[in-house]
């Protein structure tokens, strides 16, 4: 499991019709909820938390192969 971003359905503030969302990020490290914001400000945060994601597992593969 990478991430998954899910958002109340049910929730009339935010989703299509509406330029706020509030999303949970789920992972296997456990569940991470962004308050209502904006959806730009939700994707910025999105795309820290993937960079950061990207960036571990990348020091994580030059680690490895330093010690080969």
């Amino acid at each position: 499991l990478d991430l998954i971003v899910v958002n109340d359905v049910a929730d009339r503030r935010i989703g299509f019709a509406s330029n706020d969302n509030a999303v949970t990020i789920v992972s296997r490290a456990g569940a991470e909820t962004l308050p209502l914001a904006s959806k730009v400000e939700i994707s910025r945060t999105l795309v820290d938390r993937i960079a950061e994601r990207f960036l571990a597992m990348s020091d994580r593969a030059s680690s490895a192969g330093q010690s080969a």
